[in-house]
């Protein structure tokens, strides 16, 4: 199936980046069910057509089946803003009490719609990178997912790319995550003691050509994380000149 273009409108600067999506949702406000109609979404929440009164923090139930998917999710919606509409207003619900099942094929969803328009921002591979470099484990927060690029001419392509970009490619074999997972990823750079750790979540899986690994979107970098991987760049750039 080929899937919609997503509107080009520069770079989405959200965790979890919304894309267009109209389709049918069952609503449950206050024991009251009605029929509305999704607007956008994201792997963490969507934003529905409602024409009664609400509140922030207030609690939708939300009953609805992806397109091309099958089948129901059900989960709930915790309101986290609203605007006006062309006939009401416009919520945007974040999910809560999804299952693995609902959030893996979300995140399915929400890859398939965005991927005519930035299918070149999600597709970097590291084509020196081993995959055998890349280990996924229990911590005591959750799973881990440790990752060290090895050379410092590797090292210094990912730090860049994250300076810039809030998605990755990781390179790992063997491992047990699937689209929607969330965890820990840690980036160890060669010849340091110093981690770079974010939060991030899985937005596809793939074993092709160049190799098995995990896309993501990085859902925790500061400010201060990039001005250190800057400088960590700046100290590889350095080495590498003394030695021309």
């Amino acid at each position: 199936m080929t899937p919609p273009i997503a509107p080009k409108t520069g770079r989405e600067l959200r965790a979890a980046p919304r894309v267009d999506a109209r389709f049918p949702i069952e609503l449950e406000v206050d024991g009251v069910e009605i029929t509305s109609q999704t607007v956008d979404m994201s792997a963490t929440g969507t934003a529905v057509e409602y024409s009664g009164g609400v509140e922030l923090g207030q609690v939708f139930k939300l009953s609805f089946e992806l397109p091309d998917e099958g089948d129901d999710i059900e989960c709930v919606g915790l309101v986290r803003s609203f605007r006006p509409g062309t006939t009401g207003r416009i919520v945007g619900l974040e999910f809560h009490n999804l299952s693995p099942a609902g959030r893996s094929a979300i995140a399915r969803y929400v890859r398939w719609v965005g991927s005519g328009a930035e299918v070149e921002a999600a597709l970097h591979h590291w084509t020196e990178a081993d995959p055998g470099s890349a280990v996924v484990a229990e911590a005591f927060d959750g799973i881990t997912l440790r990752w060290a690029p090895g050379f410092a001419d590797t090292f210094a392509q990912v730090a860049r790319h994250m300076t810039e970009s809030d998605r990755l490619f990781v390179p790992v074999d063997g491992h047990p995550l699937s689209e929607g997972d969330r965890f820990y990823l840690e980036v160890v750079p060669p010849s340091c003691h110093m981690v770079i750790r974010t939060l991030a979540e899985v937005t596809w899986c793939e074993d092709g050509p160049t190799g098995p690994g995990v896309g993501v979107r990085l859902a925790g970098l500061t400010p201060m994380d990039r001005s250190l991987l800057n400088s960590m760049l700046g100290w590889f750039d350095t080495e590498r000149d003394r030695y021309r």
